[in-house]
């Protein structure tokens, strides 16, 4: 798609300067501000919306809310460290855009990460179950798209399947909204928004460069290796130092476990004011107590269990690869792993001591190995641990797991060969 020479646009954000395919071009691009600025009644009901939400919207929250209404730009970028509420918060601006009648593309590089933005939307919206729904190969059977169809407000979709005929022919979003933005490239957000170019007057980022980056693929084999190994969010936010909000206050970790992720890669910028859990931390300390015999662990919330090959003990461990792939697995870390989860589902709680029983649901196994999660599910069948239905444990790969939120997460990462220490794969990429 030649984006520079075949598309005209006159008003809103400028897509071609904003996917880098041309210099800036378009002089009106404060649609959306004058839009308000001249309708205060939705300005009005934009900000109900936003107040309205209970707990309230912390300070950075709401200053990333009210930039989108009167962006001079037509972009605006919205940073969120984990826990902070950036999907939660965007999808709260997406209904006070809906309710202002603005229809609003949400999409995603993820299928994942647009179903967590769905159902999110769901729990929060006041509308009508026909003014929004989750496109995703093919028009819904209960659904025609017409051009009657008018009271469509909301779709949500994938980059990728952003732009079938039906879809382009008859929805023309005002803002594109995408979730997740540090996962996407270039190519990925080209498809959303050079589709729909001519309609877009606004377009909202939400992401946080720290975390996942899109896919790397191989350079042997996809020659835009280089060009594809980094997000157009990371690229808007070093290379061309976009102006954006970053939210500030994470709700999901306590400042214990947050506290090595603060230093290292936000610069101390965020306050994590996530809340302790007394009965969980009960219980943990029962089951983990043995360890501090050894002392592998000294009472802190988040711990390391080094398995490596140790001469002293006899002891050799080795990563090895999976047959006929690329991945890795360790048969040592799986085997811890299900024996921790062995202990902490089968732990008996004393509820005088204030402990909290250990579900399934409360634990999440990640490790960037695929081949690694499949042997840590082998393993647990062949346990077959009393009480465990081994669908209810979430076993996800680093890349699945993306906004995933659990109260104990255990992170298997494989890697290990004593005589190249080093040798750790693809993770020292990072």
């Amino acid at each position: 798609m030649d984006l520079a020479a075949n598309r005209t646009q006159y008003s809103g954000v400028d897509i071609g300067a904003l996917l880098h395919v041309r210099g800036p071009s378009v002089m009106d691009t404060d649609v959306v501000k004058r839009h308000f600025e001249a309708n205060p009644d939705q300005q009005e009901a934009f900000d109900n919306v936003i107040n309205s939400r209970q707990p309230s919207f912390n300070a950075s929250q709401k200053q990333a809310a009210q930039r989108v209404t009167r962006s001079s730009t037509g972009l605006e970028l919205i940073v969120g460290p984990p826990g902070t509420g950036k999907t939660d918060l965007g999808q709260t601006i997406v209904e006070g855009l809906a309710q202002c009648n603005f229809k609003v593309l949400v999409c995603s590089s993820k299928h994942e990460a647009v179903d967590v933005a769905f159902r999110k939307f769901q729990a929060i919206t006041r509308l009508p179950v026909s003014q929004y729904f989750r496109w995703i190969d093919e028009t819904p059977p209960n659904l025609q798209l017409s051009q009657n169809n008018s009271e469509i407000r909301v779709i949500f979709t994938t980059n990728a399947a952003s732009c079938p005929g039906t879809l382009c022919k008859f929805f023309r979003p005002q803002v594109v909204f995408v979730e997740e933005a540090s996962s996407a490239t270039t190519q990925d957000l080209a498809v959303p928004l050079a589709s729909y170019m001519q309609s877009t007057k606004l377009v909202v980022l939400t992401g946080d460069p720290k975390q996942l980056q899109p896919n790397r693929p191989s350079a042997n084999v996809d020659e835009s290796a280089e060009v594809s190994s980094r997000s157009h969010f990371e690229i808007l936010l070093k290379e061309h130092e976009a102006d954006h909000t970053m939210l500030k206050t994470s709700y999901r970790m306590t400042g214990e476990l947050g506290g090595w992720i603060n230093s290292e890669f936000y610069d101390h910028k965020v306050n994590f004011q996530g809340a302790p859990n007394p009965p969980l931390d009960a219980s943990m300390e029962a089951i983990l107590t043995p360890l501090k015999k050894t002392q592998a662990w000294n009472g802190r919330r988040r711990m390391a269990i080094d398995v490596s090959t140790r001469a002293d003990e006899q002891l050799a461990v080795y990563s090895s690869p999976s047959p006929g792939t690329l991945s890795h697995c360790n048969d040592m870390e799986a085997t811890l792993i299900v024996e921790f989860i062995h202990r902490a589902l089968a732990h008996p709680i004393d509820e005088s001591q204030g402990q909290q029983r250990i579900l399934p649901q409360d634990m999440l196994i990640i490790s960037p190995y695929m081949s690694q999660i499949q042997l840590v599910k082998k393993k647990l069948l062949e346990k077959r641990i009393p009480s465990l239905k081994v669908s209810d444990l979430r076993l996800k790969t680093t890349s699945q797991a993306q906004g995933s939120e659990a109260s104990i997460v255990l992170v298997s990462l494989v890697r290990t060969n004593p005589f190249r220490p080093l040798d750790i794969g693809f993770i020292k990429r990072w």
